[in-house]
């Protein structure tokens, strides 16, 4: 384990771009959103565009900062490192998820059972087929969304960035 720990570490130090793939986190977003759905029974529309906009953003970033790092803009690729740095954080919601406030990330908790549980608050209220709490999860989600895809759009309207 400690040599894996080193691995990452040397890694992550020496990387001109963080391995940090957003495209692909927002592809596997849509899939449990796309399971919510199905198990709800209707589409989620808030949540749905808010994801669409998470996911232009980490396409524009990761075109913008494929195209620095060919480049070796340094300038723009720590830019871009911040906006990615940031996105994790974004999806913590400071009220935590209802009866468990102190899980507070959006994507992922653990369930009751301990087991992982994706897109906790939507899914605990899709479970209780209560509309209301849908509702308020669902709100909830966009904003955390909406707030990634606000901290990889200010990458994108760097002055040097390569999109703009």
């Amino acid at each position: 384990l400690t040599r894996i720990w080193a691995t990452l570490a040397t890694r992550l130090a020496n990387a001109d771009l963080l391995p940090l793939d957003e495209v692909r986190y927002a592809h596997r977003v849509r899939d449990f959103l796309a399971e919510i759905e199905r198990r709800w029974g209707a589409r989620l529309e808030r949540a749905s565009k808010a994801l669409d906009r998470f996911d232009e953003a980490a396409s524009q970033h990761a075109a913008a900062t494929t195209a620095a790092l060919a480049s070796g803009d340094s300038t723009t690729l720590d830019v871009g490192n911040r906006a990615l740095m940031g996105v994790e954080a974004s999806f913590i919601d400071h009220e935590g998820l209802p009866g468990r406030p102190w899980y507070r990330h959006q994507i992922f908790a653990p369930a009751f059972t301990y087991e992982p549980e994706v897109l906790p608050g939507l899914s605990e209220a899709v479970e209780a087929r209560k509309p209301e709490l849908v509702v308020e999860a669902e709100r909830r989600l966009a904003a955390a969304l909406d707030r990634a895809a606000r901290c990889l759009e200010v990458f994108t309207t760097f002055p040097s960035s390569p999109a703009s």
